[in-house]
């Protein structure tokens, strides 16, 4: 129901970042991690400053094993947010740590 929502709200609007990042947390909702990255990425073409696309698509980026992409998009979400909030500095700060985690587990576990 909520896609259909955001989709309606895109075919008035098509440039309505807001709608496709919002899109994107409801596949993510899902599952469908694939979608929920399409949908960030178009938010971000839209929108290059969006600190939550940019966070948001490295959540999806990191569950789907993308981590050095995740990786990226979090420091760009840091480097956005440091003109925001620090609530949302800390939330990127951590899940940048968690996918350096993940990579370093991933690199372990490849030379063994």
């Amino acid at each position: 129901m909520a896609i259909e929502s955001y989709e309606k709200a895109i075919s008035h609007k098509p440039d309505y970042a807001d709608a496709f990042c919002n899109m994107g947390v409801s596949f993510k909702h899902k599952g469908d991690f694939d979608k929920a990255i399409k949908a960030y990425k178009k938010a971000i073409s839209l929108k290059h400053d969006y600190p939550e696309a940019y966070s948001n698509i490295g959540n999806a980026l990191q569950v789907t094993g993308k981590l050095e992409e995740a990786n990226e998009a979090y420091k760009k979400a840091i480097s956005l947010f440091n003109q925001a909030s620090i609530a949302n500095i800390t939330d990127a700060e951590y899940l940048l740590g968690e996918s350096y985690s993940c990579l370093l587990y991933t690199s372990d576990a490849a030379d063994e």
